[in-house]
């Protein structure tokens, strides 16, 4: 299912479906040249790859999830009593220790946990989760993860790993094995996977308190109307996360 879910996704994002327009525009145009849809088709996916590379079009599709739930910038340890875990989502690893982990360790994981680990301090009676499996042999997401966060240091005992966890609902599976049903958390994750993220461990009857963080649409940092490959990523990841929204509210995983 993990396998089949990121194949579709793939499908979806914009470069992909700009190829395949244009192709089928392509073929359209060559087998009727009277057609006017292939040449739409070609100018649509084109004016579509445009406007997705370019700041306004970017940010107008990711915006909407990041601004979603608010950064938990003030953590008062009182208001949290009741919150004995703050759980950082993995967010990708390579294992080649010719690097240090954090270049192995995806560049938004490193944000989500510096972020865990800031929310952490303030919480002296907190631990520390991780998550983060792997479909290949070798030492996991989380297991690195641990390592950075008692690098930065954070004491051992203080982190616990969910390490066969593939995806975000497994990721919740996981955590109320460790927790318990209804357990209370703080959940820190990229502010645009926060939404989707939410729905999951909301769903089990867990009761997280989010802590975006990796934001990609901040103000003031505009980019301007040429477009570059920053925004068709920020475009990208605004596909990704509306299609596995759409997916969770009809039930999928």
């Amino acid at each position: 299912m993990f396998v089949i879910k990121r194949a579709f996704a793939m499908l979806l994002l914009p470069l992909g479906m700009v190829a395949a327009l244009i192709i089928v525009g392509l073929v359209v145009w060559w087998r009727w040249p009277q057609s006017r849809l292939g040449p739409l088709l070609i100018i649509g996916a084109t004016a579509g790859l445009l406007f997705g590379s370019c700041s306004p079009g970017a940010n107008l599709m990711l915006r909407p999830l990041e601004e979603r739930y608010p950064p938990l910038l003030d953590v008062d340890a009182q208001e949290y009593t009741g919150v004995d875990y703050v759980m950082v989502l993995g967010a990708g690893f390579v294992d080649d220790e010719r690097y240090p982990l954090v270049a192995q360790i995806h560049e938004e994981g490193v944000m989500r946990l510096v972020e865990g680990i800031r929310i952490l301090r303030k919480l002296p009676h907190a631990k520390l989760v991780v998550s983060g499996g792997t479909r290949k042999g070798g030492r996991t997401n989380a297991e690195a993860t641990r390592q950075l966060a008692i690098d930065l240091g954070v004491a051992p005992e203080r982190i616990l790993i969910a390490n066969s966890a593939l995806d975000t609902a497994q990721e919740a599976e996981a955590f109320e094995a460790m927790a318990g049903p209804g357990a209370s958390l703080i959940l820190v994750t990229s502010a645009s996977h926060m939404p989707r993220a939410m729905q999951l461990f909301e769903r089990r009857g867990l009761r997280p308190t989010a802590a975006p963080c990796a934001h990609r649409v901040i103000e003031g940092q505009g980019g301007g109307l040429w477009p570059n490959a920053t925004h068709l990523r920020k475009t990208e990841r605004a596909f990704y996360e509306w299609a596995g929204r759409l997916f969770v509210s009809l039930g999928g995983d």
